[in-house]
This record gives C-alpha cells, sequence and structure tokens, in this order.
C-alpha cells in the first residue's frame, strides 16, 4: 500500500501493483478511517443510509428509493 497525502491532512492509500484506492485518513479524524468496499472479501450487511453528491450523479443515474439525498457529505462541510 503506497499512500500520499492530496490535501494537507489528507491521506489517500493505493494498491502498489494496480493503483486501485484501500483507504483514506484524515489527521482532523484520526479515528475515522475511509474503507473501499471493493476491497472487502466478505458479505457486506450493512446497507446505505443515504445518498450522497446527489448533484453529481451521471444524468442517467435514477434515485428510486426512499433514502435521503443530500447535495454533499456533511462531515466534509
Amino acid at each position: 500500500m503506497t499512500g500520499y497525502e492530496s490535501t494537507p491532512g489528507q491521506t489517500k492509500y493505493f494498491c502498489q501493483h494496480c493503483g486501485s484506492p484501500i483507504i483514506s485518513k484524515s489527521l482532523s479524524n484520526p479515528d475515522k478511517v475511509r474503507v473501499r468496499l471493493g476491497v472487502i472479501e466478505s458479505n457486506i450487511n450493512e446497507r446505505p443510509a443515504a445518498h450522497i453528491f446527489t448533484t453529481s450523479k451521471a444524468n442517467w443515474e435514477e434515485i428510486s428509493d426512499d433514502l435521503p439525498q443530500y447535495e454533499f457529505y456533511e462531515s466534509d462541510r
């Protein structure tokens, strides 16, 4: 795993062989790690709680469930 500071205080880690994103960490919230779901090899029982960045979705994407929708991720504010 290779990491680089993408913005001050934010480090993103990638596979050294293929470049796939793996995790990201923030100095402002050191107890929180974002793990990319594609790296998990077991069943994922959790389900989405909301749709985020909805103004950036593809024009063909249709959100057809009743989950809350947000234009941004609240902790990014």
